[in-house]
Parts: C-alpha cells; structure tokens; sequence
C-alpha cells in the first residue's frame, strides 16, 4: 500500500525512543521526497496539459540572437 510506513520494534542499548526518534527522522525524509517529485511529475503533466511542454522554435531574422 503506497504510502504506508513500518518502523521495527527492538530494545537497544542506546534507548528506544531514541532510536524511535531516528526512524521516524528517517520515514519524514522520505515522505518529503517522494512528495517533492510527485509535486515535479504533477507541473510536468500540467504544463504538457497546457501546451507549455514543448520546446519554442528558433528564432530568425533580426531578432535572432
């Protein structure tokens, strides 16, 4: 199921709200990315949408630089 995230149960030394802490750093990073380029994907599609997607001619004559 897309978007739905585990974290393992262990007693560690170092305390396990600590290393709940590191889990839960560690699944918000990769909430945040895949977010980001779904974001990218989503204005990708709209711009194709909106016929913003392709690339403008080259100029010519005076204007071309």
């Amino acid at each position: 199921m897309p978007g739905l995230y585990f974290t393992g149960y262990t007693n560690p030394i170092s305390g396990m709200l600590r290393e709940l802490a590191r889990d839960g750093e560690r699944i918000a990073a990769r909430i945040v990315r895949r977010e980001a380029k779904e974001s990218v994907r989503r204005d990708r599609r709209a711009a194709k949408a909106a016929g913003r997607g392709r690339r403008a001619a080259p100029r010519r004559g005076r204007d071309a630089r």
